[in-house]
């Protein structure tokens, strides 16, 4: 599992699980044996637990770690722009100016 994320998804769906349980941040690192600027990490987007610690959080906040788990990989915001299109990156790189040109590898 991955140790950073910019995954909104997680974070969101933590602290949403922590406040619905009115557990505080102090609270829920004690029951972890982790500091509150783990826990403050995780709900800011800016780390992701380990594993295991998934597994206790899930255990702690009453749900099944795939729901936490899950959260991480989940699609992104549908109000996100798709990625571009190759040809429409190329062209907005020759709109300025540039001349591309693709070669195949062999």
């Amino acid at each position: 599992m991955p140790r950073t994320s910019k995954s909104p998804v997680f974070g969101a769906r933590l602290r949403e699980l922590r406040q619905a349980r009115k557990m505080t941040l102090v609270a829920l690192a004690d029951l972890l044996g982790v500091s509150v600027a783990s826990v403050w990490l995780w709900e800011n987007r800016k780390r992701v637990p380990i594993a295991s610690t998934v597994r206790r959080l899930a255990k702690i906040l009453a749900v099944e770690p795939s729901a936490l788990v899950a959260a991480m990989h989940a699609a992104p915001d549908p109000g996100q722009a798709p990625p571009p299109d190759l040809q429409d990156l190329i062209r907005a790189i020759e709109a300025k100016g540039f001349r591309v040109q693709i070669a195949s590898r062999r």
